[in-house]
């Protein structure tokens, strides 16, 4: 439900808006050179950001969707600089106007007003892929992923490490037997 009172269906067969007078759904994207097909878009999550946009997390990537003299009109953010091809399995905005998105490679995140985002492996920060639709906002503004556990985290809090940790060495083992056990240094 939109902030209109809409109510909006997203399913592997497109995206729908219901129709309250009639009683029924209406396919609400058109057919042309960026979704020729819209009954075969698949659509794995939505979310209405507080510019009133609506994001759509779908299987060939992310689309906001904005109202034009009562039409609908799709925008791809695939060409946005570092933003991974592909599908996307949940959306969840954030206080600060960022986009987040998951699937099961990781978290990306999206600033649109700057045209860029960033990946988050899933694998090298926190062990799992997110699950399908599993993301939420708290009060507090903290963004909430699910994955084989939960993500919590303030997305203004974050901040890119701009230098490169020291390497530090622990230990040494040679065929499962550590130098360092045997009094080695």
């Amino acid at each position: 439900v939109d902030d209109k009172g809409k109510l909006w269906v997203g399913t592997k067969g497109g995206l729908y808006l219901w129709q309250p007078l009639t009683e029924n759904f209406l396919a609400v994207i058109r057919p042309d050179k960026l979704i020729p097909q819209p009954e075969k878009l698949a659509i794995q999550a939505m979310r209405q950001d507080s510019q009133k946009r609506i994001w759509l997390a779908t299987e060939i990537g992310l689309f906001d969707m904005t109202e034009y003299q009562g039409e609908w009109h799709l925008r791809s953010w695939s060409h946005v600089k570092n933003m991974p091809q592909g599908g996307f399995d949940s959306v969840q905005d954030a206080v600060n106007g960022e986009i987040w998105l998951g699937n099961d490679l990781g978290l990306t995140r999206l600033i649109p007003e700057q045209n860029t985002a960033r990946f988050y492996p899933a694998l090298t920060h926190f062990g799992a892929g997110i699950n399908f639709g599993a993301s939420a906002r708290g009060p507090d503004g903290s963004l909430y992923f699910g994955t084989k556990g939960l993500i919590r985290f303030l997305p203004e809090e974050l901040r890119d490490n701009l230098r490169a940790p020291k390497v530090v060495l622990s230990d040494i083992l040679i065929f499962n037997r550590s130098l360092h056990a045997q009094g080695a240094t």
